[in-house]
């Protein structure tokens, strides 16, 4: 998936419709942050905002928090605004490992 084709900014009704944004912006967290999902890097840092195309603040602010409840990825807001977040992604047991 190209990331011109991620997700329009989630204003049409339906819950399906609403489903499949959530899941598209699932897959795009998973793609961005893979190395350190995987454990190929000990973090990411990305900024968030949204587009005329995409509505990732919107959609994390929603629904981004939950995608880690069962991972060992954690996050750290480090600056927030009305329009933009960034967010330090990382897994704690190799962060440590990288620092000691």
């Amino acid at each position: 998936m190209l990331e011109s084709d991620f997700l329009k900014t989630p204003r049409a009704g339906g819950r399906d419709l609403q489903a499949e944004e959530i899941t598209r912006f699932y897959q795009w967290l998973a793609a961005e942050l893979a190395p350190t999902i995987k454990g190929y890097k000990p973090s990411t840092i990305l900024s968030l905002v949204n587009t005329r195309d995409q509505s990732l603040l919107w959609m994390w602010r929603r629904h981004g928090k939950q995608f880690f409840q069962q991972t060992r990825v954690r996050f750290l807001v480090l600056r927030e605004s009305a329009n933009r977040e960034t967010v330090l992604f990382y897994r704690r047991d190799i962060l440590e490992r990288c620092l000691a």
